[in-house]
């Protein structure tokens, strides 16, 4: 095995911290945390209002 160099722990950190990114903004767009997404808009209250096909499908209002 090759001896790590300091690039590959900042890649490594890297990688943590935009899958902790993506993961955030999946959670907070799930359960609407309130901090980019609202309560009302979460997707498990399927507060997805604003799409237009949503708009036309009654069973969804």
């Amino acid at each position: 095995m090759a001896a790590r160099r300091p690039v590959d722990y900042v890649w490594a950190a890297a990688r943590i911290a935009i899958g902790w990114i993506f993961l955030w903004a999946f959670l907070d767009k799930t359960f609407g945390w309130g901090f980019a997404t609202p309560a009302n808009r979460a997707g498990t209250t399927l507060g997805l209002g604003n799409l237009p096909v949503v708009r036309r499908t009654p069973w969804l209002k």
